[in-house]
């Protein structure tokens, strides 16, 4: 999906480190895990997930997707299971090492009925939030912003869901 590079560096660029929120036109726009929870439908309760340091597998993500396009009918039921989630996982936290998976998301798999015990709002917004205040200190230095790990674009649908429910509480006065 090309993702929309001026609007999210606008928001990034709104970004500020002591709240954890956007600053945009002097009002503050959380970005917290209920909201998360809200876009990607799943409990914000159980452990956080972290996706461990910069140790990676030798698998990328494009290995696990062309395992995915290769199964057919007759791959076992469990084995597809693991890929996707595998991919999903990895494509929500990918390091840019090349797209390597990390090794927590392996170990995961190892696993999988654990998975529903995580607490996915919640991890990915501290991942997220890591991100961001890597490229807040970067830009604060006067650096470039670089490349944001992660799944940014929840940002955009994040921002977009508050303005509609800003112009739905604007309408109803």
């Amino acid at each position: 999906m090309p993702q929309n590079v001026p609007l999210i560096h606008m928001l990034l660029s709104k970004w500020d480190m002591k709240t954890e929120s956007f600053i945009i036109k002097g009002q503050s726009l959380k970005f917290t895990s209920e909201e998360v929870a809200l876009l990607i439908g799943m409990p914000n309760r159980g452990i956080i997930f972290d996706s461990g340091s910069g140790r990676s597998s030798g698998k990328t993500t494009n290995d696990i997707r062309r395992d995915i396009e290769r199964m057919d009918s007759s791959t076992p039921m469990d084995d597809l299971v693991n890929c996707f989630v595998l991919y999903l996982l990895s494509n929500i936290f990918y390091p840019m090492a090349n797209f390597r998976i990390p090794l927590a998301i392996l170990e995961l798999l190892n696993n999988l009925d654990t998975f529903n015990q995580y607490n996915w709002p919640e991890s990915i917004r501290s991942f997220l939030v890591k991100e961001f205040n890597v490229v807040a200190s970067k830009q604060a230095k006067g650096f470039g912003l670089g490349y944001v790990n992660g799944f940014v674009m929840i940002l955009i649908v994040s921002i977009l869901c508050f303005f509609n429910k800003c112009l739905i509480s604007v309408q109803n006065l």
